[in-house]
């Protein structure tokens, strides 16, 4: 009996460590917080700086404190575009043709961003006999080393418009055409002072371009 109840005893203690061990291994909860933080809804609201009315349809692109580009779409017909993202540092670039690019860090929960038309200067090409525009010219503007700065062609009125975005210092108009005499003039540009130059071409045969 003795020995029994010793049996016993410890088939019953080894249940009861097993048992033990059994609940150890259960899984704890534990509480954690995502890595991001809270998440917001940031608003960007893009304005003509003149009027203050909203531009649609301009691109924005928004970077975290890396320069990486996060999040990237269009403003709506109110000139607004929303991204969600974790408290932080973010930056917008906000770009529109006709518009100098703005770049700007955004603010919670509102960010405004005020956009410059870009202003244009413009070169008339006209035939020297017969005084008419010159359409498809091809006008190349180069530094005074002779580096290729922009480069266009003239429209149907014989015109090619420029951003009036040239910094100060001598510049290097060319114009060409098939059929025409090469035309090549040197300006000076001074806080942006020059506006429209008119460079006239010769038909190397003397005639009318009926292009």
């Amino acid at each position: 009996m003795k020995k029994l109840f010793k049996t016993m005893t410890l088939v019953l203690s080894f249940a009861f460590i097993l048992s033990g061990l059994a609940l150890a291994k259960e899984p704890v909860a534990i509480e954690s917080k995502s890595s991001e933080g809270t998440r917001a809804v940031f608003t960007i609201n893009v304005r003509h700086a003149v009027d203050s009315t909203p531009i649609p349809n301009a691109l924005v692109r928004i970077a975290n404190a890396t320069g990486t580009i996060i999040s990237e779409g269009v403003t709506n017909a109110d000139g607004r575009y929303q991204f969600s993202n974790a408290m932080g540092t973010y930056f917008a670039q906000v770009s529109q043709d006709g518009f100098v690019t703005q770049s700007t860090q955004v603010q919670y929960p509102n960010t405004f961003v005020n956009l410059v038309e870009i202003q244009y200067h413009s070169v008339a090409v006209r035939n020297a006999i017969f005084n008419e525009p010159v359409s498809q010219a091809t006008v190349r503007i180069l530094n005074i080393r002779g580096q290729l700065i922009i480069q266009g062609t003239t429209n149907a009125q014989g015109e090619y418009k420029y951003p009036a975005t040239l910094a100060s210092g001598r510049y290097i108009f060319q114009v060409s055409k098939s059929s025409y005499i090469t035309q090549t003039k040197q300006f000076t540009i001074l806080n942006g002072s020059l506006s429209n130059i008119n460079i006239s071409l010769m038909p190397e045969n003397g005639k009318k371009d009926i292009n």
